[in-house]
């Protein structure tokens, strides 16, 4: 297509609406008027925009009066194009007087044809100027009214009997009579000149300044001033005023242009062409400009790329596989490309991404030699995050034994299946038990940390998501743990050992081992004893744990039990009649800070009834049994129990002197009552007395109990009772977590 064509397409009247006559409004732009000054015809069924049949007709006085929709109308406020471009008062019909009401675009800076365009008038489709929205028509600048009046011949006239404005076309200058009748204003109109009739102005419903009265003419530019107005043109007979401002809520005239699409001006200066832009498409705007001698210049006019399809953006949820991003878009006169970086990377491929987020995916018609191609644009597209998945195999509660101490670890079964993260664990009460989590096999891991004890402390197992996903809902289970606590039974004759697993207070306890029996005759039951102690982490106790008496061999006496116990005596031959012997006495249980040995001697004390540095707690065993009514006494509390013989006659005294192991009793001898011997004594701190006698009748007494011994000096709580040992049998000692203090709030 050549310049010539494009320039013969210039001459052609537009389609509908516009005058013939041609006015520079700046140094390189010209425009068309409209037909008449712009109407709203509210008054229809269906409300329309139009131009007056005549550039002399008004509407006047007629729309004053009225807020209501229904009137026809043609003095609005700014900015009432009838769009919901952002101002409060925008409908055509708006009578509202505050001027903040008026604002394009809800901003006072805002031009009419900023933004969307859709402030001004000449966006909308008018009835007999094209009948289509955005058709090219506009309201003139402030700037452009003010160029156009000081750059062509006006004046004031009359035109079939209407005030206003006459205004010449370029290269025009013959003089503007005062009047024209309708048929002379035809040859003027014909010959490209423009009216503006002097139609009033309204403020609120007021109509005012219209004929018969003294008559002005309003007319709005696009161009805002300061906050409260906008710029327009004033006029009345021999007054004229091209660029004023004025509150935007008043009411004036409205009279639209069309830029001239092709129009020579006067270039910057050079012999030569320039078309701007460099390489139009088919009915674009070109501008061209020379200087000097007229010349005629070819210009190749290449076909409009369009995006007939915009691509659109697939929903997506990651899935951890590339993903197409887009659905492809379609267009005409060239190729449709894509791309991640903008400017750069193009290609025909739809682009894809693996990870959850947002990406921009940028797209243009690439052109060539026949088609323009198009501007980048972008569409956003949003892969969102997965939900990540959890499980546990079982969520039973735990629980610690009462010989599980702190430190202990609990592998359980609870084993987790998940996706998308992290395994986490946590501990709701860390001071119970701690959790982790082996991250290879995926288990939970229960640790004990407190030796008291305690129940349902939540472990909650979470997932820490992961970039590509959300977190999904925790999973918990309960521990709960006995005080810890551990039992130590004879188990042969050595000692054993503890270990502290925390600093804290524990409660020790001793239970004596009962005396050994003989015939029907039970012996003695142990002490018991108790004391609360302090123990460091680690500390280690010595614990010797006593053994019930032995009961008598035939004539054999029973040996003591171990840990103190004194044997029983042998029976004898007298009137020829062996008699049986009797039972050992029970040894004692007892616990120390070194290593004292079992029973032996007086080794538990230094002298007198000081005890040994270290020991801590004693329970004395129970005297053996002997024979017939005898009976044998009870391992003690703070003395043992003394024995009896056959007429309840009790022992002289209950203790051994100053030993810890239980007295040996005596051997039968011809008496009566007195050929099976006396049974042994208990094991204890002070161990149990037995009788000694070698005459006399009745000497056949059971053995008395062993002492029992706390230390008080730094231990807490020492109590003791006599036969507390109720089980009987051997003896035992149990070691019990107490707390960190003393005494334990409740206790």
């Amino acid at each position: 297509m050549t310049l010539a064509f494009l320039l013969a397409i210039a001459q052609v009247a537009w389609a509908t609406g516009e005058l013939t006559g041609k006015f520079s409004v700046s140094a390189t732009k010209q425009v068309q008027f409209s037909q008449g000054n712009l109407q709203y015809i509210g008054s229809a069924d269906t409300p329309y925009w139009k131009f007056a049949d005549h550039q002399w007709d008004y509407i006047g006085a007629d729309q004053g009066g009225s807020t209501a929709s229904n009137v026809d109308r043609d003095l609005f406020g700014w900015a009432t194009s009838g769009y919901n471009h952002g101002a409060t008062s925008y409908q055509p019909y708006s009578t509202n007087t505050a001027y903040s009401n008026y604002y394009a675009y809800g901003n006072a800076s805002y031009n009419l044809y900023d933004q969307t365009g859709k402030a001004d008038w000449g966006y909308n489709a008018i009835s007999n100027g094209g009948n289509t929205e955005n058709s090219g028509w506009r309201t003139l600048t402030g700037a452009e009214w003010l160029y156009l009046f000081d750059n062509h011949t006006k004046g004031w006239a009359t035109v079939n009997g209407v005030g206003g404005y006459v205004i010449r076309p370029d290269g025009v200058s013959t003089a503007v009579s005062s009047s024209y009748t309708d048929s002379e204003w035809a040859t003027e109109e014909a010959a490209g000149s423009v009216f503006l009739p002097a139609a009033g102005d309204r403020d609120g419903i007021t109509v005012a300044h219209v004929a018969p009265n003294e008559s002005y003419g309003h007319y709005w530019s696009s161009s805002p001033w300061a906050e409260n107005g906008a710029y327009a043109v004033n006029f009345k007979s021999g007054v004229l005023n091209p660029q004023n401002a004025h509150y935007r809520n008043y009411g004036f005239s409205v009279r639209l242009v069309k830029d001239v699409t092709v129009y020579f001006a006067a270039g910057s200066g050079g012999d030569g062409w320039n078309i701007s832009p460099a390489t139009p498409y088919e009915g674009q705007t070109v501008e061209v400009s020379y200087t000097g001698v007229h010349k005629v210049k070819n210009v190749t006019v290449k076909g409009k790329s369009v995006v007939t399809a915009a691509p659109t953006a697939n929903v997506l949820t990651y899935t951890g596989s590339a993903q197409e991003l887009i659905s492809a878009g379609t267009a005409t006169c060239g190729t449709l490309v894509y791309s991640l970086t903008s400017g750069s990377g193009y290609s025909t491929s739809i682009p894809t991404a693996t990870d959850a987020g947002t990406y921009t995916v940028y797209y243009k018609v690439d052109g060539d030699s026949e088609y323009t191609g198009t501007g980048e644009q972008s569409v956003n597209v949003t892969i969102a995050k997965a939900a990540a998945t959890l499980s546990l195999e079982n969520t039973t509660p735990l629980s610690f034994t009462s010989s599980q101490a702190s430190g202990t670890t609990y592998y359980p079964s609870h084993q987790a299946t998940f996706t998308g993260g992290t395994l986490t664990a946590t501990s709701a009460n860390t001071d119970n038990c701690t959790v982790d989590v082996n991250q290879f096999s995926h288990t939970i891991i229960v640790t004990r940390i407190n030796n008291a004890a305690f129940s349902n402390t939540q472990i909650t197992v979470s997932v820490t998501p992961d970039d590509n996903h959300t977190a999904p809902d925790d999973v918990t289970f309960y521990v709960s743990a006995a005080v810890y606590s551990k039992t130590f039974n004879y188990d042969g004759e050595h000692r054993q050992t503890f270990t502290a697993p925390a600093t804290g207070w524990y409660t020790l306890e001793a239970y004596g081992a009962q005396g050994g029996n003989c015939g029907t005759n039970n012996g003695g039951k142990g002490g018991y004893a108790t004391i609360k102690y302090q123990l460091t982490k680690d500390q280690t106790l010595y614990i010797y744990v006593g053994e019930q008496g032995h009961s008598n061999d035939g004539t054999t006496g029973g040996s003591g039990g171990w840990n103190g116990g004194g044997k029983g005596g042998n029976g004898c031959k007298w009137n020829d009649i062996y008699y049986d012997g009797v039972a050992g006495g029970g040894g004692a249980s007892h616990i120390a800070t070194i290593e004292t040995g079992s029973i032996s001697g007086n080794n538990l004390q230094t002298s007198g009834t000081n005890a040994v540095t270290g020991l801590l707690l004693v329970a004395g065993g129970g005297g053996g049994a002997g024979h017939g009514t005898s009976k044998a006494g009870a391992g003690g509390g703070y003395t043992g129990e003394a024995g009896q013989n056959t007429n309840s006659t009790l022992l002289s005294s209950w203790n051994n002197g100053n030993n810890s192991c239980g007295q040996a009793g005596n051997n039968g001898f011809e008496a009566s009552g007195s050929a099976e011997g006396s049974g042994g004594g208990g094991g204890g701190f002070i161990g149990g007395s037995a009788n000694q006698s070698t005459s006399g009748a009745n000497q056949d007494y059971g053995g008395s109990g062993g002492r029992s011994w706390g230390e008080v000096t730094y231990g807490k709580g020492y109590s003791t009772k006599t036969g507390g040992a109720t089980e009987g049998g051997d003896g035992k000692v149990v070691i019990t977590y107490y707390g960190t203090t003393y005494p334990v709030s409740g206790n």
